[in-house]
C-alpha cells in the first residue's frame, strides 16, 4: 500500500482472476454486495467461472491485514503541526452475520513541517460521539503524534469536545465539512497516503480559535 497500490502482494502472480478483478471483488464486497452477486459480477467482467465465497473472504482478509498494519504504524518519524479531522457515514459489513449497516468513519490527516499530507489514522464506529473521537485521537497520540499546533475540523459537538481534551494547548480552526475526505480523492502527486500541500501551512490564521469559543 505504501507504493500506492491497493493490490495485496500476497496474491500469487498470473492467477485466473487478474488484479483488476480482485480490485473489483474487494470494492464490491466491502460496499455491501453479496458474495453471490460478486460471483456474477466477476463472471460478467471476464472471470471464467466467477469467484467462490471462500476466495472472496480470503481476498478481503489479506487486504485487511495490510490495512491494519498501515493504520497501526508509528508516527514518530515526523512532527505534524497541522491535523485535519473529519468523518463520514458509509455502509459496510458488521457482526457474525456480516449484515450491511451504516457506520461512522473518521479520518485524521496530518501536515508535516515540510508541507506534506499523510493519513495518520482511520477508524470506524457507531457514531461521532465524544468518547469515540477521544479514543481515536488517543490512539494516534499513543503512536507518536507530536508537535500539533493547529487542529482543523468542523464544529461537531462531540468532536470539538474531544479536541479540547486531547489537544490541550493547540489551536482550532473550523473548516467545511468533508474537506479532509475530499483531499483524499484528489489525483495523487506521489502516493495515495502522502501528498504535497499547495501551501506550507493553512491560510486565514486570523480565524484560529479554540473549540467552544
Amino acid at each position: 500500500m505504501r507504493q500506492g497500490s491497493f493490490f495485496p502482494d500476497w496474491l500469487e502472480p498470473r492467477r485466473r482472476v487478474d488484479k483488476a478483478l480482485y480490485a473489483v471483488v474487494m470494492e464490491a464486497y466491502t460496499g455491501g454486495i453479496s458474495t453471490s452477486k460478486v460471483d456474477a459480477l466477476v463472471e460478467a467482467l471476464g472471470g471464467a467461472s466467477g469467484v467462490s465465497k471462500s476466495e472472496v473472504s480470503r481476498i478481503c482478509q489479506g487486504t485487511g491485514e495490510q490495512v491494519k498494519a498501515f493504520l497501526g504504524r508509528p508516527l514518530d518519524h515526523a512532527h505534524f503541526p497541522y491535523v485535519y479531522l473529519d468523518a463520514t457515514y458509509l455502509h459496510g459489513r458488521l457482526g457474525q452475520n456480516m449484515q450491511v449497516v451504516s457506520r461512522a468513519v473518521v479520518v485524521a490527516i496530518g501536515i508535516n513541517v515540510l508541507g506534506y499530507r499523510e493519513v495518520l489514522g482511520i477508524a470506524v464506529g457507531d457514531s461521532e460521539a465524544e468518547g469515540f473521537w477521544r479514543q481515536f485521537l488517543g490512539s494516534i497520540k499513543e503512536r507518536g503524534l507530536t508537535g500539533t499546533r493547529l487542529v482543523i475540523s468542523d464544529a461537531h459537538l462531540g468532536l470539538t469536545a474531544a479536541i479540547r481534551r486531547m489537544f490541550q494547548g493547540s489551536s482550532w480552526r473550523r473548516t467545511a465539512r468533508g474537506a479532509a475526505w475530499r483531499s483524499l480523492c484528489r489525483k495523487p502527486a506521489r502516493t495515495w497516503w502522502q501528498r504535497p500541500c499547495r501551501r506550507s501551512r493553512p491560510e486565514a490564521i486570523s480565524s484560529i480559535r479554540h473549540p467552544g469559543t
